[in-house]
């Protein structure tokens, strides 16, 4: 060892201390007020916007480790409107490698947010998560379970239970799936895996030109058809109390929806399936047990489903309308009162490109019944064709197309034949004073 002067001493000491306090604390001071520069949050905010497709805000930024960025009070929004979609406390995105995982503390999703968030799924899948995803190398993104509030005008607040996202690339395209579950108060089954309800989109680039594909399995859980109507906005015209038991699984393609639906359709109220005008009174709630729907092109191939509810009430111009479809079998009661109460309706019901079919479920080959037991109601004789008895219930479809909302959807997934069809949305929306008759098919008489 080599003696050292009280000077050479000094200056070590001073060397050590610049190396291993100053300089680290520098750094770190620096680093600290990098990331929370303006100019940095706006970076970020750029980034996030990059990848959902929306503006996002937050009140303060905290970078709590390498890799690991908090965010306070975000809020993700329109691009174009403004509107609040989602609210969180606190978003704590974590980068690992090409992955990144979002984790939500209070996440709050406003009214019609759940349609938006579905929105920019599909834009995901669509070609902006290559973009995205390549700028910022990441091949998987994940929203980690947490519990969300859907905020909603109508009907108030839901509670969803372990809200997860994951995003992903695979060599075919991109998927998304999304996985939730209602409070242990609204479940069907006492096992919590039964009652998580899962969506899965994927894109496929394999094929020329590519498709998208939509699986949803509500499991054991019932779900609202306004949750529904995020993916199948004419879920809508169900009604806020209605409910969805079953699974989905749709193709997308240049013809339209591909594929099928089956399962459990209850407390849909009737008056959701008539058109106001002229009278026509249908109400009560139903329960539409085994449906099966068959979709090819973006129509209807087929539909069945069993049809029961335990009273409700029926106009007699209803009736009447009715009355006029070839095959319907409806017996009008001899006293002229404008509204009948009916004490149970239950059917079989058939639908398809050849016609409706309507069979009874009791003995006596009554579908309707008054409170005495009279019929109003009978077994179909025959086929009735889909087109007049959609008209029969709504009767907006007599005065142009489309007249309403329901009317429009009837009309575009109603099985008809293809001669009353049009490749062309501008060809397939009538004149204001266009009849629906007036486009009818031609029956054959020979």
């Amino acid at each position: 060892m080599f003696p050292l002067t009280a000077p050479q001493r000094r200056l070590v000491c001073r060397a050590a201390f610049l190396t291993l306090a100053f300089a680290p604390t520098l750094w770190i001071g620096s680093w600290a007020l990098a990331w929370n520069l303006p100019s940095h949050a706006r970076g970020y905010r750029h980034a996030l916007a990059g990848l959902t497709g929306r503006h996002v805000e937050f009140r303060r930024m905290v970078h709590a480790r390498p890799g690991v960025t908090r965010l306070h009070d975000v809020e993700l929004r329109h691009p174009e409107t403004g509107d609040v979609i989602l609210t969180a406390d606190v978003l704590e995105a974590t980068t690992s490698g090409s992955r990144l995982d979002i984790a939500l503390d209070r996440a709050c999703c406003q009214a019609g947010g759940l349609a938006e968030l579905i929105s920019a799924l599909s834009e995901q899948l669509s070609g902006r998560w290559e973009t995205a995803g390549a700028e910022h190398q990441l091949s998987e993104i994940r929203v980690l379970p947490s519990q969300w509030i859907l905020a909603s005008a109508d009907s108030g607040a839901q509670t969803l239970d372990d809200v997860a996202i994951e995003l992903r690339m695979h060599e075919a395209g991109p998927q998304a799936q999304l996985w939730f579950r209602f409070p242990d108060r609204n479940r069907e089954s006492a096992a919590p895996n039964d009652a998580r309800i899962s969506v899965v989109w994927a894109r496929n680039r394999d094929v020329v030109p590519p498709t998208t594909s939509l699986v949803l399995d509500t499991g054991a859980a019932h779900l609202p058809c306004p949750l529904l109507a995020a993916l199948v906005p004419e879920v809508a015209l169900l009604g806020s109390q209605a409910t969805f038991h079953g699974s989905v699984r749709l193709r997308e393609d240049a013809d339209g929806w591909h594929g099928t639906i089956a399962g459990d359709l209850r407390r849909v109220p009737l008056k959701q399936l008539v058109g106001g005008g002229s009278g026509r009174i249908l109400s009560g709630q139903a329960d539409f047990i085994d449906t099966s729907v068959t979709l090819a092109g973006g129509h209807i191939v087929t539909a069945g489903a069993r049809l029961t509810s335990p009273s409700g009430t029926v106009s007699r111009k209803l009736l009447e309308a009715l009355a006029g479809c070839d095959g319907m079998d409806v017996r009008l009661p001899s006293d002229r009162h404008e509204i009948y109460q009916y004490n149970g309706l239950s059917c079989t019901a058939q639908l398809a490109v050849e016609g409706v079919w309507l069979t009874a479920a009791a003995g006596n080959g009554a579908i309707m019944s008054d409170v005495n037991g009279a019929p109003l109601i009978l077994d179909t004789a025959g086929s009735v064709e889909p087109l007049a008895l959609a008209v029969a219930l709504m009767p907006e479809c007599e005065v142009m197309v489309p007249a309403t909302p329901a009317t429009a959807t009837v009309m575009q997934w109603l099985p008809l034949p293809p001669t009353t069809r049009s490749t062309s949305p501008s060809e397939r929306i009538a004149a204001p004073n266009a009849s629906i008759k007036t486009i009818r098919p031609h029956r054959d008489t020979d």
